[in-house]
């Protein structure tokens, strides 16, 4: 999803506690503190406000924020590195502090070798594409930051890659669909389950050789993966646009429940196929874009976002209801999800906003932009009792 905020991009990191924001901003920094609805634990989950160079109305000493804080990374151009300059406000200075996590996207900090032999899939990292982004994750990760990696591309596995239209069938296994890697290109248009389990495996085995992430503080329990970014969006609705500037209509699209039920196979066997090959592997489930189907209803209204069943028109059933290999909690590491607020809409809801909207008595219209707040019950209640990390790796 397209950024609301162009100067910082944000994250949350969620352990013991649900969401819960009270606004509180400053010239180019946010934040929002959080209290859990539940009998939960004292723990507060901040939106990152890491560092001190901007002035704000009241001052907050170091050792009262991070907690939860986080920052995503976000794009620069080939052979463009991050400049260092941009790391100094979070390196545990006086003007600010390590995150608690980062996010980054693989394409951006290395470069992988493919192999030479059909199909070219990856094998190993071949090197540090951005040394300073790498120079400061080394730093962070010593000093407890955890770091996600985005897998990046990640366009999904679909047999129509080259000419989208109504047969958009996205391949659940290590298939390739007519085409292979050898020309590197190929890999921005489709990639296979083992491609991804490969990168995954070549970053993860990459760190795990190097003497600063083994031996001087780092852990494997620091490093995560991201899958994919926003399929709903990045798979089916961009691609359903491409296919409608030539004349032809994507089928299925996002709002039918086969993208969804294609979706859940996929990342299931991409999860399986990945931790048969490296079982230490911490695999995220992927952030979807908020208000594209996943969600039951649109933020701030009682507007259902039901997805098609054919058979049955009165359902309403959304596409994470036919997620939940996905998004049940016992099949991935730890969640993942994406959350977009308007100015004064950051505060908690604290009702159930399904009752709110169908009550038969007073229905009434939800006025946060909380996406957890809208995710299907059963959806919640994973999340909300789960053990595992949760992380919300955009924000604004």
């Amino acid at each position: 999803m397209k950024r609301l905020c162009l100067i910082v991009s944000l994250m949350i990191v969620l352990f013991g506690s649900v969401l819960v924001l009270d606004t509180y901003r400053a010239t180019l920094t946010v934040q929002a503190q959080a209290e859990p609805h539940a009998q939960a634990a004292q723990l507060k989950t901040y939106l990152p406000f890491i560092s001190l160079s901007v002035p704000t109305p009241t001052p907050t000493p170091p050792s009262r924020i991070k907690a939860r804080s986080g920052i995503h990374m976000g794009n620069r151009g080939i052979g463009t590195d991050w400049p260092i300059t941009a790391f100094q406000l979070i390196t545990g200075t006086v003007q600010g502090i390590f995150p608690a996590a980062t996010v980054v996207q693989s394409s951006q900090l290395f470069n992988f070798h493919r192999s030479t032999s059909a199909p070219c899939r990856i094998d190993y990292v071949k090197e540090v594409r951005a040394q300073h982004l790498y120079d400061y994750l080394n730093m962070a990760i010593q000093h407890g930051t955890m770091v996600v990696i985005r897998i990046t591309p990640s366009p999904g596995n679909f047999t129509d890659y080259n000419d989208l239209g109504n047969h958009h069938i996205l391949l659940i296994d290590a298939s390739l669909p007519g085409a292979d890697y050898c020309d590197p290109k190929n890999a921005e248009k489709f990639r296979d389950i083992l491609d991804i389990a490969n990168e995954m495996e070549a970053v993860y085995t990459w760190f795990m050789k190097q003497t600063w992430f083994t031996q001087q503080g780092g852990h494997q329990n620091q490093l995560y993966f991201e899958p994919a970014n926003e399929p709903n969006q990045e798979w089916y609705t961009e691609s359903a646009r491409k296919a409608s500037d030539h004349g032809k209509t994507l089928m299925p699209n996002a709002d039918n429940k086969d993208a969804w039920i294609a979706m859940d196979d996929y990342f299931a066997n991409l999860y399986q196929l990945a931790k048969q090959r490296k079982p230490p592997l911490l695999i995220l489930a992927p952030p979807m874009a908020q208000e594209l189907y996943g969600e039951t209803f649109q933020l701030e209204t009682c507007n259902r976002q039901s997805v098609h069943v054919e058979g049955d028109p009165n359902s309403i059933k959304t596409g994470y209801d036919f997620m939940e290999k996905t998004y049940d909690g016992g099949t991935f590491d730890g969640y993942s999800w994406h959350n977009y607020w308007q100015e004064t809409h950051e505060q908690w809801e604290g009702q159930d906003i399904e009752n709110n909207c169908t009550s038969p008595v007073r229905p009434t219209m939800p006025v946060n932009d909380h996406v957890y707040e809208y995710f299907p019950r059963w959806m919640q209640q994973n999340i909300t009792w789960s053990l595992k990390p949760r992380f919300i790796t955009e924000a604004d």
